[in-house]
């Protein structure tokens, strides 16, 4: 899969983890992308200095378009919000909040998820931008 946002020139292709590989490895490789489902939402996640996710920062609510090549269609996304949110290191998992602090997972969402790393702000913390998308 291929993800592709125009507007923010971002292009990477998209990788689920392999048996024994962790997200962090897959997050971590070069012109690479991580991928997965939890429910109805799909997330992706990749470091904001690599594959411009820097630029998510710009994405418009209600004007930012993604697209999503699979082998046989092309998933389209409008960008819904933009936030600042954060990831917590909890029981040795990594949790992902909203700015409100809501578990994300929690919120019922569905489409597409896409975060970045802004900066880590303690040993247990890190400031996140967060978007959410919806299926068009």
């Amino acid at each position: 899969m291929l993800l592709v946002i125009p507007s923010l020139f971002i292009i990477v292709p998209l990788y689920e983890c392999k048996y024994g590989e962790t997200r962090q490895e897959v997050v971590d490789r070069p012109n690479s992308a991580l991928i997965w489902n939890w429910g109805d939402l799909s997330l992706i996640a990749d470091h904001s200095n690599q594959e411009n996710f820097s630029n998510l920062n710009k994405a418009i609510p209600n004007r930012t378009k993604l697209y999503i090549y699979g082998d046989k269609e092309v998933k389209k996304y409008i960008c819904d919000s933009s936030e600042v949110g954060f990831i917590r290191t909890e029981s040795g998992h990594n949790n992902l909040y909203n700015s409100k602090g809501h578990l994300v997972f929690s919120l019922n969402l569905k489409g597409l998820v896409i975060y970045t790393c802004i900066e880590r702000v303690s040993p247990t913390m890190t400031n996140v931008r967060l978007t959410h998308w919806k299926e068009v």
